[in-house]
């Protein structure tokens, strides 16, 4: 785990639905990429899932670059700060596999449950 916190070299936040989510800032590819429920919440619906995904890893990922996605919600997940609720784009497994190949993205690996994600 030590490994991975001196590769992190900045957590970064933005709009994943505007074309250049970052603002003026621009970036080299990644080497690396992590999603944690941004496109579940962000997107309105299965087209905009694909396509937000497609631009951004063909935007900001390196060809060979690792994307570690956590999605995955149920049919009526919402979340709030506590005055107001939010929808959140209920996807699968199955959902999220298509909208990687769409991306052109290999998949190597899916953990299906927070079971999964302990063991890594």
């Amino acid at each position: 785990m030590k490994r991975v916190k001196q590769a992190i070299k900045e957590s970064l936040v933005g709009d994943v639905l505007q074309e250049n989510p970052f603002g003026p800032r621009t970036f080299e590819p990644f080497d690396a990429m992590f999603l944690l429920l941004t496109l579940d919440a962000a997107c309105k619906d299965a087209d905009s899932f694909r396509s937000v995904l497609r631009r951004l890893v063909a935007k900001f990922l390196r060809p060979g670059g690792l994307l570690i996605m956590a999605s995955g919600t149920t049919p009526t997940a919402t979340y709030g700060d506590g005055q107001a609720k939010f929808d959140v784009l209920p996807v699968d497994r199955t959902f999220v596999s298509n909208a990687c190949k769409y991306a052109r993205l290999q998949i190597s690996n899916v953990l299906e449950d927070s079971h999964d994600a302990h063991t890594i």
